[in-house]
């Protein structure tokens, strides 16, 4: 602690907090919710936005190189 500093020790030492409840419970319970026609569906709709990178294949704007 002394060579980091009290702030820095603390911080340090929050890296490592486990935190509180039961994450893989409660993850395995919130996707149990979902059916895969509800994640297609998320999917489509996120993709409707998005810029087609390769309908432009001059290099000009858009291109991700």
């Amino acid at each position: 602690m002394e060579s980091l500093g009290y702030a820095d020790a603390v911080r340090f030492l929050k890296q490592f907090d486990s935190g509180s409840g039961d994450y893989t419970r409660d993850r395995h319970n919130w996707l149990a919710s979902f059916t895969l026609e509800d994640i297609l569906t998320d999917i489509q709709q996120r993709q409707v936005g998005m810029p087609d990178w390769g309908a432009n294949s001059s290099g000009a704007e858009g291109d991700r190189h």
